[in-house]
């Protein structure tokens, strides 16, 4: 899988807008039917998570999503038929976001040859330490490294020493979720981490409003929405077909605040 290696990321004039679904929620028909309409809706990179039991870098709203799926026999091989599914009608750049422990019992090479069956572009694992993730540089898979505002001028130094397609940069320390933003203060933070690593910046956890996206958009070249979709979705479970023009109609919203 090589890596660094996605353009949409490095456009100076258009910042790439990625979606975050947990893989096959609230049911496999539908869940396909949500990746459709954030394709449609001008999606760029697609995250995909995989259900588990305990959620430490994520705030009630995906939380809660992610017990329903494990409540559901949902993991990480589920994730990945899912995303076969998925690569039958469309080549969208995918990241797996998953917590260690699935992968462990999976295996890192078994992970990496299904990344690479399945054009996976990239791997997200919140709670893998840098000194890991830079032990694994090794293998094939495109980990993405997670800072936040709390990270230390030393563990921020340690981005030299990766190699990846973008950072994930929470936009606050601790859980994910949407909350009232610093913007002034994000942006400081990502003018620090600008310092230490010439890869693309993807900012996440509580992005939920285009506005944010206009203000933030000459700081970051990426921008995550997660649990202003799944409120979407859990707030129109009896009615899918206007949960997916909603979904469709938010992300053509934020795609336009990211020109």
């Amino acid at each position: 899988m090589p890596k660094n290696k996605l353009p949409i990321l490095k456009k100076p004039d258009e910042k790439a807008i990625i979606p975050f679904l947990m893989g096959g929620l609230p049911n496999e028909e539908l869940s396909l039917a949500i990746v459709n309409s954030v394709i449609k809706g001008g999606a760029d990179l697609i995250e995909i998570g995989v259900p588990y039991t305990d959620p430490i870098a994520d705030g009630p709203v995906i939380e809660k999503y992610h017990h329903q799926g494990v409540a559901k026999g949902l993991n990480l091989p589920s994730t990945l038929r899912l995303i076969a599914k998925i690569r039958k009608s469309s080549d969208i750049p995918i990241a797996l976001f998953s917590y260690f422990n699935p992968i462990y019992k999976l295996g890192i090479n078994k992970l990496a040859n299904e990344c690479q069956r399945l054009a996976i572009d990239s791997v997200i694992i919140p709670d893998l330490p840098f000194e890991e993730l830079i032990l694994l540089q090794k293998s094939p898979l495109d980990l993405i490294p997670l800072v936040a505002p709390s990270s230390t001028p030393n563990r921020l130094k340690m981005l030299a020493d990766i190699e990846a397609s973008f950072v994930y940069t929470a936009s606050v320390s601790g859980i994910t979720g949407v909350r009232s933003l610093s913007i002034e203060d994000i942006k400081s933070y990502l003018t620090t981490v600008r310092k230490y690593t010439p890869l693309p910046l993807a900012l996440g956890f509580g992005i939920s409003k285009p506005e944010q996206i206009r203000e933030l958009k000459d700081y970051a070249d990426a921008f995550v929405i997660g649990s202003h979709l799944v409120n979407i979705i859990e707030a129109n479970l009896d009615k899918p077909e206007q949960m997916l023009s909603k979904i469709e109609n938010s992300l053509r919203a934020f795609k336009r605040a990211a020109k």
